[in-house]
């Protein structure tokens, strides 16, 4: 058996303390269980007498009014004393519930903590009828031993509940609940999942603890939620990139991935613990390196007093703390006890001895503090070439090299500078100065800054305008930054994001920053963040290095940044206006000074004041005037083409009422057509002529979600003028969605969209609506639509074929109700949100299509093809077509969706369908977009060329040797000559391309054992290859 290690001190003192504190909370519960228990059994014992007492507390209640103002006197001067009294022991329980004997055996449970008034009630409850259940408690005693369990205000409310007024325990419970239900702790809701982040040094496993609690406290959580919400938390590296590649589909998958990710951490973990165990315990101690501190200035000041007696006095003077920890320098074994350092206060050293203590004393005497101990200090020491300043603001940055600077940031594209301070800043300063003013009689000790003046020598004698802005170059972390604005009146210290960017710096460096700047004249500015750079003001050796705070914005400037009061303030720096230079101290007081660039002011000045393209203004709450194009609008628009059957087809009313009616294919036989008819006008009930006939997809199999970016701020767009025909449009339009239940009105928006109204080719309007910015909050749902070329390729060559597409199909999905609000649009006459999922939505496709392939799972592929609302049946045989419509129809029917009967069209032999003819031979050419190279003329232009190009694409699998065909084309694309020119080559090859296109050919799909015939075509430039089948010796 391997021997198991024994505790160590620190172990064994652990687990003591552990057992001390176990043994304490015993002895605390079991008195006060004896105590309860002596409460109870003495209120029984009074019960059984209580005949005799309660006709004496009749008795005293009808004695004099002051016997009643004495009694309460003294209940109110002895308040801690009334746990003790027998009258309020009893409760507010009625006779059966006191009188009810206890079992003998029975004893309080210890497990549970009293309620002492914070907290979830119900759960207390919960806790308690579950404990009690246990021991077989029946409904008396869980009256009986619930006050056992209260403590402080619980305790205290529960005491002044009326007498006789408590039979059951679900009263207690009830009157328990209600009374401290603001106690509950409050919930969060899914979206605050969204906000849990792995730290940058927070382990996997710490990472799914501490989401996992937060998981655990909210309701009815989905796991689709939970999944989504732990995988985009997760900190970016290898792990978050193999969950991105697998794709877990539920949260067992994913916590076997996290298994084996965790598994690998604490092995490193464990790894670097057994490295470090090393070095501590088994490596013997006389191979230890001594601690040997390094100076951090290359030259020192010569004092004229020692050091020993400098460090004695400045600690007496309390200029400095002694060290903490006296153990800078390790104890060794002989220690020479003859050597003493003052400022360490041990053995082992002398002070003149210790690095530690010279560099201080080096920092303090250039700060200033130990003039007195400097030989003839009016004179300065001389300065190397090898020492610089102080780069920064704690001392372990002092009298580094200076940081080569590895580029140059000349300029940046103009625009207009929108730095500025704001009104809130103003206030604070304000307030800031009324408090200097009120505590002006006992001021705080200033730093010792040194006299800045500026005079006749400080100006330019060459330049006469003295208007311009003073513009310097600054140096930010290793680059030299030009182009820089000291602005004595912004409040902030603003840096634009094309220098950001410049920079080579990482947006993931930005600090969360939530307001706005506000400019001059009232324009809000948003602030992507803001990050610390070091800022070197000045040349070596008159410079100085300060750590400054920069907001980061995304606007355009003729500046690369603006300097406002903080980075002045922190540098002590004095701007003059007049004399178009700055100047601020540096090490010794020295004053250092830096001239505007003159030409560089001017030109900034100038770029300032042209005026701006609209395009490129910096909107918060607005947008353009521009309506967007349909296309982004409606991911369905007219554009897209819908199924259309290539044959004539005949009306047929499905109702008395002769407006309700479908179409069906005219080359059906007799029989066949009234077979068909027959059964459609017996499923009358799946079709919608109005918005009224759709009762809607149950919000149990689907709902559309919006996930909005919980960063992203609302945007109410500004409403925008319509003209009085479309004003008209759009209030019938609103009509019909009101009385469809489609919207509904809303008072109180956050976002807030136009409506834009699209005209249609057969002269309607469309209402649409602009959800351009709420889009933009949203990420992309990446659910995959299917390939068309597989949708095509699977609807080919079927006999009978129906085209159907659904009424409405978006609205007859409902939205989320948490999300309806945000789909909200203005019109003339209020504001209204959606009920059921718009056209417009970013993920509205994706949504729909999920639908789809939930209700057709069984039939997709098989006898139906969809795509989005797009639905084609397909049957070989044209008898048993009926039969594949009434296994389509039955899942309609079952999931509540409703066909538009007027784009339908049934039992056809073929038709269009997403560009494509479909017919029983095979898949042809698109007559429409063949007839369009057809009737071209010889391209004159780049951009001719690149149309026909664009249309042989469209039709490249019905063109073999399509590369070689078009090479011609392509070179003629690629010549950087100025002149365009049209060879007779080119002419040929658009010739023979004009021939073929003539009489393109049929595709068809392959029939299982029939033989192929592989044809490959070579040329210089060009490799290609086709498959072959022969139909009655035709290839």
């Amino acid at each position: 058996m391997a021997d198991v290690p024994p505790p160590t001190p620190s172990e064994l003192l652990r687990m003591v303390t552990e057992l001390q504190q176990a043994n304490q909370r015993m002895a605390e519960d079991n008195q006060r269980m004896q105590n309860q228990i002596a409460q109870l059994e003495q209120a029984r014992l009074e019960h059984h007498n209580n005949d005799h007492e309660n006709n004496e507390r009749t008795h005293v209640s009808e004695t004099p009014q002051s016997n009643n103002e004495e009694n309460r006197r003294n209940e109110e001067t002895q308040p801690d004393n009334e746990e003790e009294q027998p009258d309020n022991s009893a409760g507010p329980f009625t006779a059966d519930i006191m009188n009810f004997q206890l079992p003998r055996q029975f004893t309080l449970p210890t497990t549970l903590v009293p309620y002492d008034g914070l907290g979830n009630p119900k759960q207390h409850v919960k806790k308690f009828r579950s404990i009690m259940i246990v021991n077989g408690a029946s409904d008396p005693i869980l009256c009986r031993c619930f006050p056992s369990f209260l403590d402080g205000p619980a305790l205290d409310w529960f005491c002044s509940l009326p007498a006789d007024s408590i039979s059951r325990f679900q009263e207690l419970a009830s009157q328990f609940e209600d009374h401290f239900a603001a106690s509950a702790i409050y919930l969060h809701d899914s979206d605050y999942l969204t906000t849990i982040k792995q730290g940058p040094q927070e382990s996997l496993k710490d990472y799914i603890t501490r989401f996992t609690k937060v998981a655990m406290q909210i309701p009815d959580l989905h796991p689709e939620v939970h999944l989504h919400a732990i995988k985009s938390g997760l900190r970016p590296g290898k792990f978050q990139e193999t969950i991105a590649v697998a794709k877990p589909k539920t949260l067992a998958e994913f916590r076997e991935k996290a298994k084996g990710q965790i598994d690998i951490e604490e092995l490193r973990q464990a790894r670097k613990a057994d490295k470090s165990a090393v070095k501590d315990d088994e490596r013997p101690r006389d191979n230890k390196k001594s601690f040997k501190p390094v100076p951090r200035y290359e030259s020192y000041t010569q004092f004229n007093t020692k050091r020993d007696d400098i460090i004695k006095e400045i600690l007496n003077s309390k200029l400095i703390k002694p060290p903490r920890k006296a153990g800078t320098y390790p104890e060794a074994k002989n220690v020479d006890k003859t050597r003493y350092c003052s400022f360490h206060q041990k053995h082992g050293h002398t002070t003149d001895e210790c690095v530690i203590a010279k560099d201080l004393l080096e920092r303090l005497a250039r700060q200033g503090h130990l003039d007195k101990f400097i030989a003839g200090h009016m004179q300065k020491r001389a300065t190397s070439s090898s020492e610089q300043p102080p780069t920064g603001p704690s001392s372990k940055d002092k009298d580094k090299a200076p940081i080569h600077p590895r580029g140059v940031i000349n300029c940046i594209s103009g625009g207009y500078a929108c730095g500025g301070h704001s009104s809130s800043a103003r206030k604070r300063t304000y307030r800031a100065m009324l408090a200097v003013e009120d505590t002006s009689h006992n001021p705080t000790p200033v730093q010792d800054v040194p006299e800045l003046t500026f005079g006749h020598a400080d100006l330019n004698a060459t330049y006469t305008n003295y208007d311009d802005p003073v513009v310097i170059s600054i140096q930010l972390a290793d680059l030299i930054v030009k182009k820089v604005l000291l602005d004595p009146g912004s409040s902030a210290d603003i840096l634009f994001f094309s220098t950001f960017q410049k920079m080579k710096l990482s947006t993931n460096i930005l600090q969360q920053y939530s307001r706005e700047l506000v400019g001059f004249s009232g324009e809000r500015v948003p602030v992507m963040g803001s990050v610390w750079l070091q800022t070197t003001l000045g040349e070596h050796p008159l410079s100085k290095t300060q750590d400054i705070q920069y907001l980061v914005v995304d606007c355009f400037s003729p500046y690369n940044a603006i300097l406002g009061r903080p980075f002045l303030n922190k540098f002590t720096a004095i701007v003059s206006t007049f004399h178009l230079c700055v100047k601020f101290p540096v090490q010794d007081n020295i004053i250092a000074t830096i001239h505007s660039d003159l030409h560089e002011a001017r030109r900034c000045y100038n770029i300032s004041l042209k005026p701006t393209r609209k395009t490129t203004e910096v909107r918060i709450n607005s947008i353009q005037s521009e309506q967007p194009a349909l296309a982004e609008l409606d991911p369905r628009a007219d554009f897209q083409e819908r199924p259309i059957p290539n044959e004539d087809l005949i009306r047929v009313t499905l109702t008395d009422d002769q407006a309700k009616f479908t179409f069906i294919g005219a080359s059906m036989d007799k029989d066949a057509r009234e077979k068909l008819t027959t059964f459609l006008r017996q499923n009358t009930d799946l079709f919608a002529w109005t918005s009224g006939d759709m009762p809607g997809i149950s919000p149990s199999v689907i709902t559309h979600r919006l996930a909005v970016n919980p960063t992203a701020r609302p945007v109410s767009q500004k409403k925008r003028n319509i003209g009085a025909e479309k004003r008209e449009a759009s209030m019938t339009e609103v009509k019909k969605l009101i009385d469809a239940q489609f919207i509904r009105e809303l008072r109180f928006t956050t976002w807030l969209a136009n409506i834009v109204m699209v005209k249609k080719h057969n002269g309607k309007w469309r209402m649409c609506v602009d959800f351009t910015d709420l889009n933009k909050a949203c990420p992309k749902d990446a659910y995959p639509l299917p390939c068309i070329d597989n949708l095509v390729d699977n609807s080919c060559g079927y006999g009978t074929l129906s085209f159907m597409d659904a009424y409405s199909g978006y609205n007859q999905i409902f939205m989320h109700p948490s999300d309806q609000e945000k789909t909200a649009f203005i019109t003339e006459y209020g504001n209204y949100c959606y009920n059921v999922m718009p056209f417009g939505l970013k993920n509205a496709g994706a949504t729909y299509q999920r639908l789809m392939n939930k209700v057709f799972e069984q039939q997709i592929g098989r006898n139906l093809e969809v795509y989005v609302d797009d639905m084609v049946v397909k049957t070989k045989v044209g008898h048993a077509h009926i039969d594949d419509l009434d296994e389509i129809f039955a899942q309609v029917r079952k999931y509540n969706m409703r066909l538009n009967p007027e784009k339908c069209a049934f039992g056809v032999r073929g038709g269009k369908f997403l560009g494509f003819i479909l017919t029983s031979r095979g898949i042809e050419a698109n007559p429409e977009k063949c007839k369009a190279i057809l009737d071209m003329h010889s391209p004159t232009t780049v951009k001719e060329v690149q149309r026909l190009t664009g249309r042989l694409a469209a039709l490249s699998r019905f063109l073999p040797c399509l590369a070689a065909k078009s090479f011609n084309f392509f070179q003629c694309l690629k010549k950087t000559t100025k002149h365009f020119s049209w060879n007779q080559q080119c002419e040929e090859a658009f010739s023979n391309l004009k021939q073929f296109l003539s009489k393109p050919p049929v595709l068809q799909k392959p029939k299982l054992g029939e033989p192929l015939y592989l044809y490959l075509s070579v040329t210089d430039v060009t490799i290609s290859s086709v498959l072959i089948t022969e139909s009655n010796k035709d290839q």
